[in-house]
């Protein structure tokens, strides 16, 4: 806008200045008064109403939006420069961010969100070399061998050192074995020389590993005395107390004189006595300790006496 109040002075205004326009407006009321002639671009310019002064901003609003906001209203501005009304009516341009995922607090949570939301790499996708299959290959039948030796030394040493299954032939444990029962046997105590009386052990007979194993209880331990007088066992000259012995008259055979027991050496009888060909017999005789083969401390077969045997 303009007023010219003399031929070559032209007063320019912005009409959102108050301080231009207040020096406008006094010289064309300068000019009127001297009857000087006027050029008024705008006539109904004594009716421009000016916007009120805007709110501050709060301080939390963001620099970033200050700052378009300021451009849109210099671009108004411009806009509507010589017009009687002033208004702004443009839009801000607001960016639109992704959404961010909430924080659960825990950095381990927030890791794996990370790990899953990262874009896949392609060169994660890519195709194994043939020396990188052939390495591959040569690692899964090494794993399977290995698994294949374990699982052999397994069944060979498991049963030879450690535990086998024994099966009871005859009668000369009943009642606390029957004929048919189906056992485990353990090994350890006879390799860590740990067998106490009245275990109940399954051993070659004179040493033959090749013939059926015999399955007793120890009577006599290595190192004692032992003989049989009317159907008493004698250890060391005392009375045995036995509760086992399916009979109360058995016979004595050779223990009726007294045996003494070397090292490593072991009397057995079975709970059957006058059924059971044991240590009483020329046909058994003592038993070595590299003779027995093991120690029977469990019944799998039958179900009725399925436990640990006493």
């Amino acid at each position: 806008m303009s007023y010219n109040n003399k031929e070559d002075d032209i007063i320019v205004f912005d009409p959102f200045d108050d301080e231009g326009y207040e020096k406008w407006l006094k010289a064309r009321q300068e000019a009127q008064k001297a009857g000087t002639p006027t050029v008024d671009e705008t006539p109904e310019l004594s009716k421009i109403e000016f916007p009120a002064d805007e709110p501050e901003a709060d301080e939390a609003e963001p620099v970033r939006d200050k700052t378009e906001r300021s451009a849109a209203e210099t671009a108004a501005k411009a806009d509507n420069h010589g017009h009687s009304e002033a208004s702004v009516n443009s839009t801000v341009p607001v960016k639109i961010s992704e959404p961010v995922a909430e924080k659960t607090g825990d950095p381990a949570a927030d890791a794996d969100r990370k790990k899953t939301d990262a874009p896949v790499d392609a060169s994660d996708k890519k195709e194994l070399t043939p020396a990188e299959k052939k390495r591959r290959l040569i690692l899964t039948i090494t794993e399977i061998a290995v698994y294949l030796i374990m699982a052999v030394l397994i069944i060979k040493l498991v049963p030879k050192y450690v535990m086998e299954r024994v099966s009871v032939e005859g009668e000369s444990m009943k009642e606390t074995l029957q004929d048919g029962d189906q056992l485990i046997g353990e090994k350890l105590s006879v390799r860590f020389n740990s067998l106490k009386r009245y275990d109940i052990i399954y051993f070659a007979p004179k040493g033959n590993h090749k013939s059926v194993d015999f399955i007793k209880r120890i009577i006599g331990m290595p190192g004692e005395m032992i003989y049989i007088v009317d159907s008493v066992v004698y250890i060391n000259g005392r009375p045995l107390q036995e509760d086992f012995a399916a009979e109360d008259q058995f016979l004595s055979y050779t223990a009726a004189n007294p045996i003494y027991l070397g090292d490593d050496e072991y009397f057995v009888m079975g709970d059957n006595r006058n059924h059971s060909t044991d240590s009483r017999s020329s046909s058994v005789g003592i038993v070595h300790g590299k003779d027995i083969e093991g120690r029977a401390v469990f019944r799998l077969w039958p179900l009725s006496g399925f436990g640990r045997i006493d």
